[in-house]
């Protein structure tokens, strides 16, 4: 109610504090700042959905941090990655998460907890971020040891940056999501000795630099998707 007028504000500032929001976002959806556009909400504990704009403000607010939050998908239309920094970030940690808990929240995954104050998803078992100091997901690498199960969720398209999916010897069930047919930097997919089932999906060999699938050992049935010289 404080903010409602505040027509002359410009900037928010208030990165890197630990600061809440009782799972409704950080949201400044019900007012209007037509001035607004600089807004960092980075290194907090955000949590819930990303906030909307009210009518059309989103196109005046040209800077946009959100990263190192709590933020669950989906993300609202207007955040695209061009024009929101850091904005996609959020979405990592919700499909982090929500891989997490879709293989069954394995306790042996090292630094792995839904609830965690600790946003630093890079630090956590099995993930490696590149280039080093950057958010951005680059190998998921989870070793025989932490022994998971469950499914992978079609979440896993949000790691626009991915590079290898490594999952094998392990007992992950269910389909192969095709949402990895959307990883455009995908280049290793290993999920050999596993009970996945269904079929492949075509759009996993839609990748210029798709060099390496292991899907040895599993359940897989139908037809073995078509190969073209201008696909892989």
């Amino acid at each position: 109610e404080n903010w409602v007028n505040c027509s002359t504000l410009k900037h928010i500032n208030i990165h890197r504090n630990s600061l809440t929001s009782h799972g409704q976002g950080a949201d400044i959806s019900t007012y209007n700042f037509p001035v607004l556009t600089f807004i960092d909400f980075s290194y907090n504990k955000f949590i819930g959905p990303v906030f909307d704009f009210p009518g059309g403000m989103s196109i005046y607010v040209t800077n946009l941090n959100l990263q190192c939050n709590y933020w669950r998908a989906p993300l609202p239309g207007w955040c695209s990655y061009d024009r929101c920094n850091y904005c996609g970030l959020g979405q990592q940690w919700s499909s982090l998460v929500d891989l997490y808990e879709s293989l069954g929240s394995p306790p042996l995954l090292a630094g792995w907890n839904a609830s965690s104050s600790d946003a630093n998803f890079c630090s956590w078992q099995g993930i490696s971020c590149y280039p080093e100091n950057t958010d951005n997901i680059h190998v998921i690498n989870f070793p025989q040891s932490v022994q998971l199960s469950g499914t992978i969720p079609d979440s896993v398209g949000a790691f626009k940056e991915l590079r290898g999916f490594i999952a094998n010897h392990q007992e992950i069930s269910g389909t192969i999501p095709s949402s990895f047919g959307t990883l455009p930097h995908l280049q290793s997919f290993q999920f050999s000795n596993n009970q996945l089932t269904g079929t492949i999906p075509p759009s996993l060999f839609n990748h210029s630099q798709i060099s390496l699938v292991y899907l040895g050992s599993n359940i897989l049935t139908g037809s073995f998707p078509a190969l073209h010289p201008s696909s892989c």
